[in-house]
């Protein structure tokens, strides 16, 4: 009985690995064409099991912890230029060559918002980074548009 639950457990983990292999090796392929993907499969297989080994997944929960509170004040930045600083025009498909591809005062405001979260622990970091983010980008547009900048 031992050997068969080993057996589905080594099964299920090769099936999911397998397609986490293909994704890796395949992205790299895109990026770069010609390369044989056998040799990209083996490779990253090489690199993979050697960060694995290292014990890289103890920092997962890290790393996710973090895409959780740096992540959605990108979708907070969004919301208060659409709604509340009233800038729909810019998120028509037809003005997009108007449209400026970098915002230094969102890209400051998520930063500050998240990194605040991130290192207060207050709460849900993630609520807590959404609320800081759109009280700085808000309030600091407005700042900018009274001073003209």
């Amino acid at each position: 009985m031992g050997v068969l639950g080993l057996l589905i457990v080594v099964l299920g983990q090769w099936t999911s690995n397998d397609n986490n292999l293909y994704s890796a090796a395949l992205a790299i392929i895109n990026i770069k064409p010609g390369i044989n993907k056998h040799i990209v499969s083996a490779v990253c297989g090489v690199i993979f099991t050697a960060l694995a080994v290292t014990g890289i997944q103890n920092h997962f929960v890290g790393f996710l912890s973090a895409l959780g509170t740096f992540l959605p004040p990108i979708g907070a930045v969004l919301a208060v230029d659409y709604y509340l600083l009233k800038k729909k025009h810019q998120y028509d498909f037809e003005n997009m060559d108007q449209t400026t591809s970098y915002k230094p005062l969102a890209f400051v405001s998520v930063v500050l918002g998240g990194g605040i979260a991130y290192i207060s622990k207050f709460g849900s970091t993630t609520i807590t980074a959404i609320i800081l983010t759109v009280v700085l980008y808000y309030g600091l547009s407005k700042l900018m548009e009274k001073k003209n900048v």
